[in-house]
Formats: C-alpha cells, sequence, structure tokens
C-alpha cells in the first residue's frame, strides 16, 4: 500500500510538472511605459532613395487632467532613409532606445515626389504587410514638408492626437470640402478598375491664424490626387474640385455665396444632397443626365431678393460648379464623380465597349445638371425675402 500511495504522488508530482510547460509565461512581456507608440508615418522619395518619417507621442499626450493642457505639446520625430522602405525602417530601429510599437497608428502621408516616381502598390505591401498596423489608417498625399508637419500641434496645447492630421472628420463635419479617405478605401478604389481613387492632400496654411501675434501653422485639407488604373493621373485643387461636395451624399455643410447684380447677394449653406443620374449611348459616347436634391438655410443675407430670385440663382451655380469641376477632370483623364463605377458593375458590356478601349474617360460627357434647391429656413430672422 505505502509503494501504491508513493507512485501514485510520483505520477501526480510528473503530471503537475507537465502542465507547468503548457502555461502562458509572462517572460517576454514589456513594460508599455517603456514603449515608443508611432502614430504618424510619412515617406518621401528623392535621388533613388527613401526617407521615412515617424511622429510618436506618449500617453501623456493623449491623457490629460481635465482642465490641465501644457502650452505645447512636443512630438518626438524619427527619421530613416534606404534603398528600400523596409532598409529606411530599420534604420529607425537601429537608432531609437526604446521598442517601436505600430500598433496605434492612425495617418500615413506621401510625398508627392514619392507619388509621382514610385508606384502606389510597393507603399500598400509595405503597409499592409505588417501585423500590428491596422486597415483604419487616414491617408493623405503631400507637397509640403512632412517634418515641418509633423511638429505642427494645435493651438491652446490640445494634444496632436486631436489635430486635423489624426482626426479630419471633424474639420469636414464643419466644412465639406475633400472629404478624407481611410486607407482600406483607397485601397479598394485603386484597385477597382472601373474607379477613380482620389487621394486628398493635406498642407501647412501660414495665413490665416495668429497666436501672440505670431503666424499660427495649421493643417489644411487641399485638394486632391488622383489615380485612374493603376496610375497617378495628377492633381486638382479645392477650387478645382468645388462641384465634387456637390455629389458626395455624405457632405454635411456646404457654404454657396449667391450673386446679384455684380454682388454677393447672399450666402446659403447646403446640406446632404441626394444624387441620382442615368446614362445613354450618344453618337458612341455614354452621357450622363444627373439630377441634384438638396436643401439649406440662408447663412447671410447682403441684399433683398425673393425666395424665388435666391433658389434659382443658387440652382444655376451649384449646376455650373459642378460641370466645371467634371471638366477639371477630364483635362488629368480622370472620372472625378466615378459617373462609370455603375456602368462598370451593373452594365458592363456597354463599359466594355464604350469606356475600357480608352485610357483616360474622353468617351464620356455630362449631358445636363438638373438641380433642386429646397430654402428650409432663413436662420434667427424671420421674413426678410421679399
Amino acid at each position: 500500500m505505502k509503494n501504491a500511495a508513493v507512485r501514485l504522488r510520483v505520477v501526480l508530482c510528473l503530471f503537475l510538472c507537465l502542465t507547468f510547460l503548457f502555461l502562458a509565461g509572462c517572460w517576454d512581456y514589456k513594460e508599455i511605459q517603456k514603449a515608443v507608440y508611432t502614430t504618424t508615418i510619412g515617406i518621401d522619395y528623392s535621388n533613388s532613395e527613401y526617407t521615412v518619417y515617424m511622429q510618436a507621442l506618449t500617453f501623456s499626450n493623449v491623457a490629460q487632467r481635465e482642465g490641465e493642457r501644457p502650452a505645447k505639446h512636443k512630438s518626438v520625430i524619427g527619421i530613416g532613409t534606404g534603398k528600400t522602405l523596409a532598409e529606411a525602417f530599420f534604420e529607425l530601429y537601429k537608432y531609437e532606445q526604446q521598442t517601436l510599437y505600430w500598433g496605434h497608428i492612425m495617418t500615413v502621408i506621401i510625398h508627392e515626389n514619392a507619388l509621382r516616381r514610385v508606384r502606389v502598390e510597393q507603399f500598400i505591401d509595405l503597409i499592409n504587410r505588417y501585423r500590428e498596423i491596422r486597415y483604419n489608417l487616414w491617408f493623405f498625399g503631400t507637397n509640403s514638408d512632412i517634418k515641418e508637419m509633423l511638429n505642427i500641434n494645435p493651438d491652446f496645447g490640445y494634444s496632436p492626437y486631436e489635430s486635423v492630421l489624426m482626426k479630419p472628420e471633424r474639420n469636414f463635419a464643419q466644412y465639406s470640402s475633400t472629404k478624407p479617405v481611410y486607407f482600406y478605401r483607397f485601397i479598394a478604389d485603386f484597385y477597382e478598375r472601373g474607379k477613380s481613387a482620389l487621394l486628398p492632400r493635406i498642407t501647412i496654411n501660414n495665413t490665416h491664424w495668429q497666436e501672440g501675434m505670431v503666424k499660427s501653422p495649421q493643417l489644411v485639407l487641399e485638394g486632391a490626387y488622383f489615380f485612374y488604373r493603376d496610375h497617378f493621373s495628377g492633381y486638382l485643387s479645392s477650387a478645382q474640385l468645388i462641384g465634387k461636395r456637390y455629389m458626395n451624399p455624405r457632405s454635411i455643410r456646404m457654404p454657396i455665396t449667391v450673386w446679384m447684380n455684380g454682388k454677393p447677394a447672399a450666402t446659403l449653406v447646403a446640406n446632404k444632397p441626394e444624387i441620382k443620374h442615368s446614362y445613354r449611348i450618344r453618337n458612341g459616347k455614354v452621357v450622363y443626365d444627373i439630377s441634384i436634391r438638396l436643401s439649406g438655410f440662408i447663412d447671410e443675407l447682403v441684399q433683398e431678393p425673393s425666395e424665388k430670385e435666391l433658389v434659382e440663382a443658387a440652382e444655376r451655380k451649384i449646376s455650373k460648379e459642378v460641370l466645371e469641376t467634371f471638366r477639371y477632370g477630364k483635362k488629368i483623364g480622370v472620372d472625378v464623380y466615378n459617373l462609370n463605377t455603375e456602368l462598370f458593375r451593373y452594365h458592363y458590356r456597354d463599359w466594355q465597349t464604350y469606356i475600357l478601349p480608352h485610357s483616360d474617360i474622353s468617351n464620356t460627357e455630362i449631358a445636363s445638371v438638373n438641380v433642386k434647391f429646397r430654402l428650409r429656413y432663413s436662420g434667427k430672422y424671420k421674413n426678410r425675402l421679399s
């Protein structure tokens, strides 16, 4: 009996020792306060060499006590160079004293030099291949100095985490011009043959804000770069793209200044347009008829037009701007409104016959833009419209 009891204890001990081998250990843990958390990646290309910029923040840049903010936040900027993108990133590893963590990246910026000289597939491959980087990143192009851009912080001591670079949707909700784009959305548009991919351009503005009589640089979305059929097509400014906001059902606030007798008559604010379009084949070309319905209110009334005059003037202006933006897109060979996407998806034979043989959209036209604008209210002032 004693021998049996001893043998049982030995078996139990061996069993417990074996189970310990399958327990999770902590030998490879990393202390979170000793890691460098990257938030933004910038990529440039010149002289056959890549330059990678990395912005890193600490938790103190994000988590703050209520009512307590420093005068300015400090970002850590890393710069690496190499013949390949991976080589440039590994140079950053070489000179960083702490572990770099990529799981908190929110934004990727590609300089215009790189967009024009390097195929976008290379950026997509590197960013998507690394397991820590997520898909829901904001994706921008730029023609500004990336290092200077990453050193710009919001005013009043707000964290860089609250900037346009990392939360651009707030600015778009207040002034709907160029819509920011997620990285995964750009990839989907880039690889779809029937679509033009849009990449917003973010740049530095030094003219509109001051702090203590000193110019306060701000980040702003100014126009967009376009890609069509896997190739870089060109750039259109915000002024050239002004008609695109009316063709985006997600536009929230669009200011429209109406002119009469050579002078401003009123400024309206329109929102959430409803867009419909149909096509027909005419003289071997794909011709579209567009219908836009939107509503809005009076933000400022300078003259005293009637409601009918004001609405008709707004409708004419919207129609004109939609057509002008389409023509600017044709000059660089892109369908800025992606009108042909529906043709590609649901009427493939027509797309294959009339669109595919052309490397641009020279075979696409807009015949008419029918706009219906409804004036919902005139603000806090009542009965001023004659």
